[in-house]
């Protein structure tokens, strides 16, 4: 086996990095291996998914980027954290999901970030953090900064659709990415030919017309000069590139898993272990004697028992807190327009370009946004403000809303919008990430996703989102309440998905010219007596013609799915006494359900009936325009639904 050698950029450190290479691969070494026994004791909670034997490539990656660079690691890159300037005392902390943790007991294992240091939160959502990346590097693309993203995964993760959708959408706007791949061997808990017929995942970037890079992952040097070299490439406008190391992983894929490998193959692979020939370098180098590497080794295993011990015996403090929303918002001068009558259309359109003209942190990124978007919704802004704020995204919902996070963690205030058949592609995405962030690391993540809401779709996109923690769901039900969900939306701090139900893209109404419509919050929009009808989006226009004989009929327009404003309803309860629910998602579940559960709860005494919940069929809506337009609830459905309810 040749001896490493310093060659490109590897040959331009200096003795003070050297040696500090082999520090972060040595710390790497021992701590893992001591949370190894800890997780097989019992004594740490969770899992933990090693990379023992991966260190040159997650060091010599890490180390090639500069301080204001982004990483982005997956859940066996506890040595990259190392070497982006997470500490010891953070990683066994988190390991051992203490209170002074940085996630704050939140998480265990390594799923922490510094965003302060430009490190992204390690979520164990597979390559979906390679679309954050994207948002990340378009954001810094646009702002004209020379930083680079480094976005690192294992070879299985290339294997899945967002990592692929990364890639090229990353080489079609030629944006400061580096791929990198820790080969290992295997892709969860096969081998690596399972996933992919190829020799190396670098020769999958031949596919998308950026370069491919395949390096020996147990030689610190190479890996750091390939993936400096890529970065400079990146840092000088040439476009993101593909990075593979190839090592061997000598654990199983978790630390509880048993070992996968033969015995044949660890023995082979351990000659080649990535510190020893490190340490054969130094010693070549005159940098390092036997003595000083095991005064090195005592030094560094002296701190990573001092930590567990310390951490082990740490508060576990109080439960985390919940910290589903974050708090505040910015609220600006009212916006001045003049006030009439317009398209739900044409107030989103208006209300966009009024908040992207008060504020240069407000961008779009969709599909084809630059053309006009799926319904014209974003028409003539790129005119308007240009490509560094209007964005088109190659690929689906899931790299539209990817970018958005990764932009809205640069700084910027995205708006991205997506269909509603593409809403459960972005639950990865507005679950794992979007909704997560905050809870996780206090920094909230400012996205805006606009969801164009088919008529009778199923399911509704409200019932798929509405679950997620930490994301705020609103739905329009009129050309005024459009502009100002949408308004307050870019104002506050927490992920919002605003469904807009196609079928009112052409309802027009009254829009003031300061509209203020608060996040959070239902509005009774008819006064009654004798029955609470709860509607929202193109519901609420059906339960007001249903009733428009009947002045008895109180109807409520929910507006805010997540957080439901329930104060609001039972208000109303209090005052009829019966409720009956106008729902067009799909019969099982849902907000209907949600709402029957809480007045049966919290308001059973008030209810002189039972809950009426008015639905369509479940099905699908059909093609066929008279057998969809069939498909809907009608007045008359739902004025039948309130006489059997008062008749009770």
């Amino acid at each position: 086996m040749r001896m490493i050698q310093a060659r490109g950029r590897a040959a331009e450190l200096p003795e003070s990095r050297l040696r500090r290479i082999h520090e972060l691969m040595l710390t790497a070494r021992l701590l893992e291996g001591r949370l190894v026994e800890a997780v097989r004791a019992g004594e740490v909670p969770g899992e933990l998914f090693p990379g023992l034997g991966q260190e040159a490539a997650l060091i010599g990656f890490a180390c090639a980027l500069d301080d204001g660079d982004v990483f982005s690691g997956a859940h066996r890159d506890l040595a990259a954290l190392l070497g982006r300037g997470i500490t010891v005392e953070q990683l066994v902390l988190n390991a051992y999901g203490r209170g002074a943790s940085p996630s704050g007991g939140r998480d265990g294992g390594i799923g922490l970030g510094d965003p302060g240091r430009g490190v992204l939160m390690v979520e164990p959502a597979g390559p979906a953090n390679h679309q954050v990346a994207v948002g990340c590097a378009m954001a810094i693309a646009a702002r004209g900064e020379a930083r680079v993203v480094m976005v690192s995964c294992g070879e299985g993760a290339t294997a899945e659709g967002s990592w692929h959708e990364a890639v090229n959408a990353a080489a079609a706007l030629r944006l400061p990415v580096v791929f990198a791949v820790q080969s290992n061997g295997f892709a969860g808990r096969v081998r690596s030919a399972a996933v992919s017929a190829l020799e190396y995942v670098a020769h999958r970037a031949d596919g998308y017309g950026v370069p491919g890079v395949v390096v020996d992952g147990t030689d610190v040097l190479e890996c750091y000069s390939a993936a400096a070299e890529a970065a400079d490439r990146a840092r000088e406008g040439g476009g993101p590139t593909v990075v593979e190391a190839v090592s061997f992983r000598r654990l199983g894929h978790s630390a509880a898993d048993d070992v996968t490998a033969d015995p044949d193959e660890i023995e082979a692979w351990e000659g080649r272990d990535p510190i020893d020939r490190f340490e054969e370098y130094l010693g070549v180098r005159g940098m390092l004697d036997e003595a000083g590497r095991t005064a090195t080794r005592e030094r560094i295993g002296r701190l990573v028992e001092d930590t567990i011990e310390w951490a082990s015996r740490a508060d576990e403090g109080e439960p985390a807190a919940l910290r589903v929303f974050a708090e505040g918002g910015r609220e600006p001068p009212p916006v001045s327009r003049p006030p009439g009558t317009m398209t739900m259309r044409a107030a989103l359109r208006h209300t966009l370009d009024a908040e992207m003209g008060r504020d240069e942190a407000v961008v779009v990124i969709g599909r084809d946004a630059r053309a006009g978007g799926s319904h014209d919704v974003t028409a003539g802004l790129m005119d308007r403000y240009g490509p560094t704020r209007v964005f088109d995204v190659p690929g689906g919902a899931a790299a539209a809303v990817g970018a958005g996070i990764g932009a809205a963690l640069e700084g910027l205030l995205p708006v991205v919008e997506i269909p509603d058949r593409g809403l459960g592609e972005a639950l990865r995405l507005l679950g794992g990430w979007a909704g997560r962030h905050h809870w996780k690391t206090g920094h909230p993540v400012p996205l805006v996703v606009r969801v164009a809401s088919r008529p009778g779709g199923a399911p509704a996109p409200e019932t798929l989102v509405a679950g997620v923690p930490g994301v705020r769901v609103v739905v329009a039900s009129t050309p005024e309440t459009a502009a100002g969900l949408l308004a307050a939306a870019i104002r506050d701090p927490n992920p919002v998905v605003l469904i807009e139900p196609e079928r009112l893209y052409e309802a027009r109404g009254p829009v003031p010219g300061d509209v203020r419509v608060p996040l959070g919050r239902a509005r009774v929009v008819r006064r009654g007596s004798a029955v609470t009808l709860v509607a929202w989006g193109a519901g609420v226009a059906v339960a007001l013609e249903a009733c428009r004989s009947d002045d008895t009929v109180e109807v409520v327009d929910l507006l805010s799915i997540a957080p439901l404003d329930w104060a609001t309803v039972s208000a109303s309860l209090q005052r009829t006494s019966r409720l009956v629910v106008l729902d067009e998602g799909p019969p099982a579940g849902g907000v209907a359900a949600e709402l029957a559960g809480r007045a049966a709860a919290d308001a059973l005494w008030a209810l002189d009936g039972p809950v009426a919940i008015v639905r369509p069929s479940g099905a699908d809506a059909p093609f066929s325009p008279i057998r969809a337009d069939a498909h809907l609830l009608t007045p008359v459905q739902v004025a039948e639904a309130v006489r059997s309810i008062t008749s009770v």
